[in-house]
């Protein structure tokens, strides 16, 4: 991979699991979902419908899966959020 003066750069490696990236994936969908909703891409409507449909499929995978109670905490870090509960800024 080159950069824009065409010298070679390599992707920086990150930590592939774990809570930082939980949280990185959170602040970075707050902030997409923020602004499709402000540039009238979605409405709050389609953003709690969006949310739901995502919440409903860990629920269905629950239901099947081994790893069963994971999917159940994704569901409510899904539903906490979409209900309104900032999960990624304190305060």
């Amino acid at each position: 991979m080159t950069d824009k003066n065409g010298e070679d750069r390599q992707p920086k490696q990150v930590a592939s699991n774990g809570p930082d990236v939980a949280m990185a994936g959170l602040s970075i969908l707050e902030s997409l979902l923020i602004s499709l909703k402000e540039t009238g891409v979605l409405d709050q409507r389609e953003i709690y419908g969006l949310l739901t449909d995502a919440a409903e499929a860990h629920h269905q995978r629950a239901r099947s899966a081994s790893d069963d109670e994971l999917h159940l905490r994704v569901a409510k870090v899904i539903e906490a959020f979409r209900n309104g509960g900032n999960t990624t800024k304190s305060g």
